[in-house]
C-alpha cells in the first residue's frame, strides 16, 4: 500500500484523490518540473497479454494531441509499480451542471460539440472509452473541457450481467474516478451482456449523456442494477421531446439514434455523431 510520501521514478505522491478497480490515483509532484500531475497506480494484471493490451490502449491515448483529452503518458514502472502519469484535471464534472429539465439547448450543444470532438477524435485513431459518463467529463475554472479515462478499457475484465454481482460494485469518490455503479445508467446494451465492443458503444453512452443533458433525466432507471440492465437491453427510450417539449424534434431523432438496442442502426462512430450535432449547430 503506497502512503504519501513514498516516490515512483522522479514523482513524489501528495495524497490520494481517487480510489478503484481501474487502480489508485494520487496527486503527485514531478520533482524534475516541480510540476503537480496526477498518477494513477494501475492494478496487477497477471495475464501478460492483457498487460500488452493495456499497455497498447493507454500508448495510443498517449499520442492524442486534443484539447478536451486528458492528457496522460505511456505506462511507467518504479520496483514493480506499473503507473501512468496524467494531467492533473481539477474542476467541476458535467453531472453537476445538469439542472432539473436539463440544459438549454445552446449550452447543450456547445457541450455536446466539445464532448463528440473529443470522443472522435480518439474514435479516428481506433481508441474506444468503454466508460464515458457526465462524471468523466470535468470542466476547469476557466471552462475548458477534459474527458477523463480514456485508455484503460482494459484494466478490468467485463462480466456479462448474469455473472455480476452488485454487492462487489465499490462506491467511489473524486472527479478523477468515479463510482463504478454510477457507471451503469450510461453502460450499453452490449456492455450489459459482455459481447465485443467497438466505437458505437461509446456513441450509446453518448446519447444516454444528451439524452440527460436536454431533459435532466436519464433516459433508462431501476430500483436495482438488475433492474437497471434489463431495461438497457430491453426497454425503449421515451422519446427526449416528451420530457422536455421545447428541445428541437430533430436533437431529440439524433439522440434516438443514438440509443438504438442495435449497434448497426447508432451513428458509425463519435465521428459521424458530432457531423450530426454541427448541422444542428448551422440550422440553431
Amino acid at each position: 500500500m503506497h502512503q504519501s510520501g513514498d516516490r515512483l521514478s522522479h514523482y513524489r505522491l501528495l495524497e490520494r484523490i481517487g480510489v478503484g478497480r481501474r487502480g489508485d490515483v494520487w496527486k503527485a509532484v514531478d520533482t524534475r518540473s516541480n510540476r503537480e500531475v496526477a498518477i494513477r497506480i494501475l492494478p496487477r494484471i497477471e495475464q501478460a497479454d492483457r498487460r500488452a493490451r493495456l499497455d497498447a490502449s493507454i500508448a495510443k491515448v498517449a499520442a492524442l494531441e486534443h484539447p478536451h483529452i486528458e492528457q496522460i503518458d505511456p505506462v511507467a514502472e518504479s520496483e514493480g509499480t506499473r503507473f501512468i502519469s496524467m494531467e492533473l484535471v481539477t474542476g467541476t464534472t458535467l453531472s453537476r451542471l445538469i439542472p432539473t429539465g436539463g440544459l438549454s439547448y445552446g449550452k447543450l450543444l456547445d457541450h455536446a460539440l466539445r464532448l463528440t470532438d473529443a470522443v472522435a477524435a480518439a474514435h479516428r485513431d481506433g481508441v474506444t472509452h468503454r466508460d464515458l459518463t457526465p462524471s468523466r467529463v470535468v470542466f476547469d475554472d476557466q471552462g475548458r473541457m477534459r474527458v477523463l479515462g480514456f485508455g484503460l478499457g482494459e484494466v478490468h475484465e467485463r462480466k456479462p450481467v448474469a455473472e455480476v454481482d452488485p454487492e462487489e460494485v465499490p462506491t467511489l469518490t473524486s472527479d478523477h474516478e468515479v463510482a463504478d455503479r454510477a457507471t451503469l445508467p450510461y453502460m450499453s446494451p452490449e456492455w450489459v451482456k459482455g459481447t465485443p465492443l467497438d466505437a458505437r458503444s461509446d456513441v450509446f453512452s453518448l446519447g444516454v449523456m444528451l439524452f440527460e443533458m436536454a431533459t435532466g433525466q436519464r433516459p433508462f432507471g431501476g430500483e436495482s442494477p438488475a433492474d437497471l440492465f434489463v431495461a438497457v437491453i430491453h426497454d425503449a427510450a421515451p422519446p427526449a421531446t416528451e420530457l422536455n417539449p421545447t428541445l428541437p424534434a430533430a436533437l431529440a431523432q439524433v439522440i434516438a439514434r443514438c440509443l438504438e438496442k442495435d449497434p448497426a442502426r447508432r451513428y458509425s462512430s463519435a465521428v459521424e455523431l458530432h457531423e450530426e450535432l454541427a448541422k444542428l449547430e448551422r440550422r440553431a
